[in-house]
């Protein structure tokens, strides 16, 4: 899959630049500083300051909820709307980047929802907006589905506008920034790229350096999504050498890693391992372990694309010894996955089976129990590629079980989509049939586009493989539709080469031309 044509699972490039305004909790740095503000003013501003520090520049989510709750109380006490408005917005975010799943999510959007009533029966534009933005970045996330970003778009824009008629410049350019990454994820780069300038405009106006780098670091991103190597390549730099004035390091390495991320996007290996070691370096320093991890993967997956199986392995192998030695179940998990996924690159499936056991035992062992359905989905995996289809078919319907039992349908729904396949080995095509249809039907309900269309490619496949060529056809062409409608042109044009095929062999070929001619 390319990883930039579904939109997901990207956290690691994010700068949180649209976390939360830097103006937004730099004015209650002001105000807590302000002598001659009442202390219970200033104190409610400084728990606002830190809260808002600990999501913009820590990263510290679980710290920010509870000291955005206090400033929060603290405002409603003393009948500080805007204080009120801000520390709401304050807390959605801490919640929203807290979330784990699609229903906490929804749990949030509910929060948010309430609150915007709340504001609006009360005439209060400045609350308003706060809840709208609050809700557009809800509406970012991929665990909310693209369907969801249409929506969070309607949401900046309505929260753009009154903070245009409020005249409050550093909230219109916070909002700025939420539409332009909406408009990256949507693939409307043109958009992106027109909000990220006004934001950029408006944070040079206000001398905010930190939200500055944040806009380049978006337009660097909707030029790399465009294609457009050159300038992708240019804003990013620029990013870097802004964060580097800044003293942020953690920023920094972010924007090597989206480096790395377009390359590996354009298949240019040693460009991958040399941004992706780049980055390492400084978050080994800042023990940032999360992305440790990614910038690991990135120069794994960057060897393996350059035909160095032997230097992927054995950074992979590295990565499991780092982890085991320092007692981190997680991470191990993690890296024993990436290295059975490196031989399953290499073409050696055999030798990925151990590592993809361990880490489902290790799962289990921690308790982890959304690990444990993973690894068990990369071991259905490993082993279909084996041809042991009955334990390729085990180990699926573990991972759809668990996933089930978590209430995560679009985890069920991929494990579902790896449990088609050993059926088709199978040769039982209602089984397979039935799997593909229920993973269809879970990205639906989960506003997947994405998944919902390749789930729809594979109810073709299985169609085409039971001789029901027709019905083939019907679910590849709304694949198809789904995938222009979604801008995934790669995708598309799969689809069309399969409309064609099908086409070609029920012998209409003016529709098979006419599918070959629109990929």
């Amino acid at each position: 899959m390319n990883a930039t044509e579904d939109g997901t699972g990207l956290a690691h490039l994010k700068t949180w630049g649209a976390a939360i305004s830097d103006v937004a909790y730099g004015r209650y740095t002001d105000l807590a500083d302000d002598v001659r503000q009442p202390k219970r003013q200033r104190e409610a501003a400084m728990l606002f300051s830190i809260a808002g520090g600990h999501i913009s520049d820590q990263e510290d989510f679980e710290s920010a909820l509870p000291l955005g709750k206090k400033a929060l109380a603290m405002f409603r006490e003393l009948g500080e709307v805007q204080g009120v408005a801000d520390s709401l917005r304050l807390v959605v975010d801490a919640m929203r980047l807290l979330a784990v799943s699609e229903s906490e999510l929804t749990e949030v959007v509910c929060f948010a929802t309430t609150e915007l009533r709340r504001f609006e029966e009360e005439g209060q534009k400045s609350g308003q907006a706060s809840m709208l933005l609050a809700l557009a970045r809800v509406n970012a996330s991929a665990k909310r589905g693209s369907r969801k970003w249409c929506e969070g778009l309607k949401q900046g824009k309505e929260a753009l506008k009154i903070y245009r008629e409020l005249s409050d410049e550093p909230m219109e350019g916070a909002a700025l920034l939420s539409l332009a990454e909406l408009y990256v994820l949507v693939k409307s780069h043109q958009e992106a790229v027109g909000a990220a300038n006004k934001a950029l405009a408006i944070f040079q106006d206000l001398g905010d350096r930190k939200s500055e780098a944040r806009a380049i670091h978006l337009l660097a991103q909707a030029h790399f999504e465009r294609g457009n190597a050159e300038s992708g390549l240019k804003y990013a730099q620029d990013a870097i050498d802004a964060w580097r004035d800044l003293g942020s390091r953690r920023q920094e390495a972010i924007e090597l890693l989206a480096i790395a991320h377009f390359h590996l996007v354009e298949r240019s290996g040693k460009d991958v391992v040399v941004s992706a070691s780049e980055a390492l370096s400084i978050l080994e320093e800042l023990q940032d372990t999360k992305r440790v991890k990614a910038a690991t993967s990135y120069i794994v997956r960057g060897h393996v694309l350059s035909k160095e199986s032997e230097l992927a392995l054995e950074v992979a192998s590295a990565a499991v010894e780092r982890w085991r030695n320092t007692g981190n179940a997680k991470h191990e998990i993690d890296m024993l996955e990436l290295q059975s996924q490196t031989y399953l690159d290499i073409d050696s499936p055999d030798c990925a089976i151990p590592f993809a056991e361990q880490a489902v035992r290790l799962a289990r062992k921690a308790g982890d129990r959304c690990a444990e359905g993973r690894a068990l989905q990369l071991l259905a995996y490993v082993q279909q590629e084996r041809e042991e289809y009955a334990e390729s078919l085990e180990a699926a319907n573990r991972a759809i079980s668990i996933f089930h039992e978590l209430g995560y349908h679009t985890l069920e729904g991929m494990a579902r989509h790896v449990a088609v396949f050993p059926y088709l080995g199978s040769n039982k095509f209602g089984d397979a049939l039935d799997n593909a249809s229920k993973a269809r039907q879970l990205f639906r309900e989960a506003g997947q586009r994405f998944y919902e269309g390749r789930a729809l490619l594979v109810t073709s496949f299985v169609h085409k493989a039971s001789s029901a060529i027709a019905e083939a056809v019907r679910d590849a062409s709304e694949a198809q539709y789904i995938f222009q409608k979604s801008k995934l042109v790669i995708w598309e044009a799969k689809a069309l080469h399969e409309i064609s095929q099908l086409q070609a062999s029920r012998e209409n070929f003016p529709a098979a031309v006419s599918a070959v001619k629109r990929a």
